[in-house]
């Protein structure tokens, strides 16, 4: 079936670049319509046909020698990408191809050479496609400029993955449809002559961030949690990662099971930015290309490693749209706690979570903690814990909450680095120059402190796997191999740190539950066997952590949705690595360490970072370390790559749709009233030991 999905994507993109021909007189056409569009004050934002756009875009000069230096300074970049060897040659199970992003950087620079592209968009999508979208990690992203500042691709027609029961299998219907009475909703059978299913599939396993072709799969359709958190439809219609940078190809076309005469619909290409003055494909690489050269200064970070988060519009109105009024919430909705009050569920508590990040650590972590005794001693002994979309977010935050509710639970977790010549020689020059340093709070030099909060700049950030300081360098880069690559020792964050954790400008900002004066807890407020939580696949990065920590500790799992086939799904289908770097932090990491340094080779190593990709994307992290949990220290295998099911698989019903709360119902009367589940079940749930895979 795999090799039928990619064969599946070859046609994707067959269809796709039918139109790729480029043209000044249709950057013209698409200037007109904008100014059309704002200059007669309609509401929303300009759009024009999709096969307009393109044809625009495809007309953008390649600047080649800018294009060259962009891919030149992306190598130094990707040394820090900690699993690359492990991309290039997954593990069995893994559900996507091998590749080799370096060698496929090199590929897209010969094209270049070669004078392959014709033009700035075809190398932009090349680049992309080729060397980031094949890696469907969250923590290694690269949008390049043109593809995000230009247009924004849509389709007209939300979809829904819809099961009559959600133990049936899920048929494909228009939203709108379902939404008006879901029993008449007309089945889509194909889209653009492909099985609906497998057409959906397919933009899933090539253009999301997510580890899991299920997970994947859901993003594609519109789901009650992610639209009230995020106002998306789905991936379908406008793709919030890297399917929204690509072009759906000039129609969509859909057919009927009930009836089998195809319905073509335009595809659209919402315009950013102003058009008014873009007359040909020249002015469009000037007003959306920031080439080497460009003035304009880069935003700095305010914090090592916590970067802002966007609200949520429904924060200003205290609850989500169509789920009840929460009983607490954090003031973002990061957090909130509800009761169920439908008869036999009395006695049942939802904490959901929609991220692990919020504007504030501490108001988050007391929520979580009040609202958990609250419910408890309003007689509530189940506990609904849902975490759908939840995108992850910090690390510590999560520790923090899996203390609360399981408080002698054991963090199931190391991290480790590539020791790449690039990340050698930022650690060895920054640890030379903190060397001296007893106290980095006391330094006048905030770089010291700055410097000091990073595990991937001081060697003596973090404990060792027996909870030891590193005492040296080689300590700590020690250099274990797996797979013909270096990695340094393993290590944990010390959560015993006060500059890690209490400390607001360098640490999280609050004491750390499970540490320091919060090592003693008490009891737990819940036994695992009375929690569930509920996933969409959709659960990234810290969520990740959280939830597979919870799941070894006895507390049963759901997954919802997925592709309408009978068999498991992983609950925790996001990114699995460890702590991103955003490229601006380590470049800026980087000029420090040049300052401290007069070894010539180090020097020379250093010196190839310039702030050539950063200005050339909106978005550019890498990965700058694999989560390792106990049972696989010895094999070296990064959790990226390994699956966890979740215990139970329902699929979405209509009325999960409409109503938000219809999901937690669902999960509590399977978790702890012995309802039916479309795979798996609950009855044989326990604890895991450290050596099992699920």
């Amino acid at each position: 079936m795999r090799n039928n999905i990619f064969a599946a994507i070859g046609l994707l993109l067959a269809g796709a670049g039918a139109l790729a021909v480029g043209s000044d007189e249709a950057c013209a056409k698409v200037s007109d319509l904008w100014i059309s569009h704002i200059d007669s004050h309609k509401p929303g934002s300009p759009k024009v046909p999709a096969a307009l756009a393109y044809q625009c875009l495809n007309s953008v000069p390649l600047d080649r020698t800018a294009a060259l230096d962009l891919v030149h300074s992306l190598e130094p970049y990707l040394q820090f990408q900690s699993d690359a060897a492990y991309k290039a040659d997954p593990p069995t199970g893994y559900p996507f191809p091998a590749y080799d992003l370096f060698a496929n950087l090199a590929k897209v620079k010969q094209n270049l050479k070669d004078r392959k592209y014709t033009s700035e968009y075809t190398f932009q999508v090349d680049l992309l496609e080729t060397v980031f979208m094949p890696g469907h990690d969250s923590h290694f992203q690269f949008i390049p400029d043109l593809l995000f500042n230009a247009v924004a691709w849509s389709r007209t027609d939300v979809l829904a993955s819809v099961s009559e029961d959600g133990l049936s299998l899920p048929a494909i219907k228009r939203y709108d449809d379902v939404r008006k009475n879901p029993e008449t909703a007309p089945v889509i059978a194909a889209i653009n002559g492909i099985d609906a299913a497998t057409f959906m599939e397919s933009i899933a396993a090539r253009g999301t961030e997510w580890t899991d072709i299920d997970a994947g799969y859901n993003s594609m359709f519109f789901d009650r949690s992610t639209y009230s958190k995020t106002a998306q439809v789905g991936n379908f219609v406008s793709g919030y990662n890297y399917i929204g940078l690509l072009y759906p190809g000039a129609t969509t076309t859909y057919t009927y099971a009930n009836n089998g005469t195809p319905v073509t619909v335009d595809n659209l290409a919402v315009l950013q930015g102003d058009w008014r003055t873009l007359r040909n494909g020249t002015a469009v690489f000037n007003m959306f290309c920031a080439p080497k050269g460009s003035s304009t200064p880069i935003p700095q970070p305010t914090h090592p490693y916590i970067f802002d988060v966007p609200s949520m519009a429904a924060a200003a109105k205290g609850h989500f749209f169509t789920y009840p009024e929460p009983k607490m919430a954090t003031s973002d909705l990061v957090v909130s706690g509800y009761y169920l009050e439908d008869s036999g569920l009395e006695n049942t508590a939802v904490l959901a979570l929609a991220a692990f990040a919020s504007n504030s650590t501490a108001e988050f972590q007391s929520v979580c903690r009040t609202f958990l005794e609250m419910a408890a001693g309003a007689g509530k002994t189940k506990l609904v814990i849902d975490l759908q979309s939840n995108v992850g977010g910090l690390f510590v935050q999560f520790i923090d909450l899996l203390h609360q509710i399981i408080p002698d639970i054991e963090e199931d977790y190391y991290f480790r680095g590539k020791m790449s010549e690039e990340a050698i020689a930022l650690a060895r020059s920054t640890g030379e120059r903190l060397a001296n340093i007893t106290d980095p709070l006391a330094s006048t030099d905030t770089t010291v402190a700055w410097d000091s909060s990073l595990w991937y700049t001081d060697y003596r950030f973090g404990v060792d796997v027996q909870n030891r300081p590193f005492k040296t360098f080689e300590d700590k880069f020690s250099s274990q191999s797996f797979k013909g690559t270096n990695y340094t020792s393993l290590y944990r964050w010390d959560l015993n740190n006060s500059m890690i954790t209490t400390n607001k400008e360098y640490g999280v900002g609050m004491e750390v539950t499970g540490y320091g004066k919060l090592a003693i807890v008490g009891l737990p407020r819940f036994k695992p066997e009375n929690i569930v939580i509920v996933h969409d696949g959709i659960c990234n990065s810290a969520c990740a952590y959280f939830s597979e920590h919870l799941s070894r500790y006895g507390v049963k799992t759901i997954a919802i949705g997925g592709r309408p086939k009978v068999g498991p799904m992983q609950g925790t289908g996001g990114g699995k690595g460890g702590p991103l770097i955003p490229y601006q932090s380590l470049y800026n990491a980087v000029q420090r360490a040049k300052k401290a340094t007069t070894d010539p080779l180090r020097l020379a190593v250093l010196n190839r970072f310039s702030d050539t990709p950063i200005r050339r994307s909106v978005v550019a992290t890498v990965t700058s370390a694999d989560w390792i949990q106990a049972r696989h220290v010895q094999d070296g295998i990064p959790t990226q790559f390994t699956t966890n099911h979740a215990d139970c698989r329902l699929f979405w019903t209509a009325p999960m749709l409409k109503n938000g709360s219809e999901v937690w119902k669902a999960a509590a009367n399977v978790a702890f009233h012995n309802a039916k589940c479309a795979y798996g079940g609950m009855n044989n749930k326990k604890p895991l030991t450290q050596d099992q895979d699920s």
